[in-house]
């Protein structure tokens, strides 16, 4: 048992006093960030960082790196779809080419961050290390499938290992950061690798495009093997971080701590809930017993995984009900889930406006969206940076949810006539504002749990981006099927909505009678600029939500490194 676990924090008559662990060892609330008369970290405290120099530059690339990739994969195959299901003939299974990716990427979330706190920070750190590297092999796995598919079924798979592996590397990278940077820096370095992860979200239909033109659509998927290597050599060589002291628990111990009952029942019953939102409204109606069978089957395993974690109890709980009644971390996740997973909606629908609006390339819309994440970058840099040096994080939340808010409802404003300045300077505010916000709720979380719990708040906060994605980017589609519908029954009769749904919005103007032409680009106009008043909406919600967060500042009497 940690130093950490031995004892709870208690204040009584003005002074700090330690107490005994209660009997079930249930966390007791981290208050070491909120404490006016104490806040210097304590507990697995080092003066400076764990690595420093070259080794940490290297690191950091390799980290950065490895996220790039992970991100690419969920916006690279959008160029590359058409060209795959022309080889594999297999336009049925588009849906899945994306969804399989997605699907385990944010499913295993929680089960990982339970796996990173029982095995690869107890005992010895190097095993950090090694669990992170394990999880970024099996991405590499799933990339070679891909790259090597011979068919539909092989490629779906490849993609669902990839998600597999995905789904640790950002969750690890988190927590090497954590690990080997102490907290005062945090804010800068979380900053970093959360500005190269938008990057790839954007440039992947750019380098998408090129690949599927130029080469060869399988190149979206090879070009990970050799940032692989450079991760590999990157973790597996400079990253060898000092061992913490063995706390004699047996492998059998271990693995009951992991929960693996609890995680039979929460993954499929994401998975399902995940299903829903991905069919619902687009392969089924929202009302066939097929969503509605997944959404009760969700709920029935949720209810069942509750009365779980109650049963077990904190010390073995895969979500930790005393973590989850930490405001930190419920307000923090709360607000992940709406800033992040709404602007997904945005980052989707934006694209969409270019390609079919304004007639744009998938490689010139690419180009077209460097506004936005060039300022999220700058943002999330200079936030990072003033945030280390000042201390206070929530100011940059607030200011990025309300410039958020703006930018996106500005999107709404759009049409085919507008020019240049505007859709710059809409993607600019939208860009900086979430490059304000992004990485603030993560440091707000490791600041109130304990060292050893990071992972799993962490997780948490994680799974709380992905299925606010997966939410609020089925509502905008369905908001977006709607409005076209709508539009298209008053304006353009003649025009089967049902058959151009089905076709994709790149086949517009190629399948469109030229005499209906203007009147179809005018409805997907107006149900692409829908969808924006949806951002707008959650980036409010975010808003309001972020003041729930405590008051969270980096500035302490003793910085740390290390978990």
């Amino acid at each position: 048992m940690s130093r950490l676990d031995e004892s709870a924090t208690e204040v009584e008559g003005g002074k700090r006093q330690h107490t005994p662990e209660p009997e079930d060892k249930a966390l007791e609330p981290y208050t070491k960030a909120t404490d006016p008369e104490d806040k210097a970290v304590d507990t697995a405290t080092e003066a400076t960082t764990l690595i420093s120099g070259l080794p940490l530059v290297v690191i950091m690339t390799g980290l950065a790196l490895a996220g790039f990739v992970v991100a690419l994969d969920t916006s690279i195959i959008a160029t590359a779809i058409p060209f795959i299901t022309e080889e594999f003939h297999s336009t049925q299974d588009i849906g899945w080419y994306g969804s399989a990716y997605f699907l385990t990427l944010c499913s295993l979330q929680p089960v990982n961050g339970k796996l990173y706190s029982s095995f690869s920070l107890k005992s010895h750190s190097r095993n950090l290390q090694w669990s992170f590297i394990t999880f970024f092999a099996v991405f590499e796995l799933g990339s070679l499938l891909c790259a090597v598919a011979v068919n539909s079924n092989m490629f779906i798979g490849g993609r669902a290992v990839a998600g597999l592996g995905g789904s640790g590397i950002l969750l690890g990278a988190l927590s090497i950061i954590a690990y080997i940077i102490p907290l005062n820096k945090r804010p800068l370095y979380t900053g970093l690798f959360v500005s190269v992860f938008s990057i790839a979200l954007v440039v992947g239909p750019i380098i998408g495009g090129a690949f599927t033109q130029h080469v060869t659509w399988r190149w979206c998927f090879y070009i990970n093997l050799p940032i692989g290597c450079a991760t590999f050599l990157a973790l597996g060589f400079l990253f060898h971080p000092l061992p913490r002291p063995q706390e004699g628990e047996t492998l059998p111990q271990r693995i009951k701590k992991l929960d693996l009952v609890g995680a039979v029942l929460f993954t499929p019953a994401v998975l399902m809930a995940l299903l829903a939102l991905q069919w619902g409204g687009s392969t089924y109606p929202w009302h066939s017993a097929t969503i509605i069978g997944l959404f009760v089957g969700f709920g029935a395993l949720m209810g069942v995984f509750v009365l779980w974690e109650a049963f077990v109890g904190d010390e073995i709980a895969m979500l930790p009900s005393s973590l989850l009644r930490l405001r930190a971390v419920a307000f923090a996740g709360s607000t992940q889930l709406f800033a992040t997973g709404g602007i997904f909606a945005a980052v989707y629908y934006l694209p969409e406006w270019f390609q079919v609006v304004r007639g744009a390339s998938p490689v010139r819309s690419g180009v077209m969206n460097i506004p936005s994440f060039l300022s999220q970058v700058l943002a999330s840099i200079l936030a990072g940076g003033l945030g280390s040096k000042i201390g206070g994080l929530n100011p940059w939340i607030w200011v990025g949810c309300a410039l958020m808010a703006v930018g996106t409802g500005l999107y709404s404003t759009l049409t085919v006539d507008s020019d240049a300045g505007h859709w710059i300077g809409f993607q600019i505010l939208q860009g900086f504002g979430f490059g304000c916000v992004a990485q603030m709720p993560t440091i707000a979380v490791q600041m109130a749990v304990p060292p050893q719990r990071v992972p799993i708040a962490l997780a948490m906060t994680a799974f709380a981006q992905f299925f606010g994605s997966a939410i609020f980017v089925a509502i905008a589609q369905t908001i977006f099927s709607n409005v076209l519908i709508a539009k298209l029954a008053t304006d353009a009769p003649d025009v089967d909505a049902e058959a151009l749904l089905l076709a994709g919005s790149g086949a517009v103007r190629s399948i469109v009678p030229p005499e209906s032409l203007s009147a179809v680009l005018a409805a997907y106009e107006s149900a692409i600029t829908s969808t924006f008043y949806l951002t707008a909406a959650t980036s409010v919600t975010a808003f309001f939500v972020s003041f729930g967060i405590p008051w969270t500042s980096v500035k302490a009497k003793k910085q740390t490194a290390g978990l």
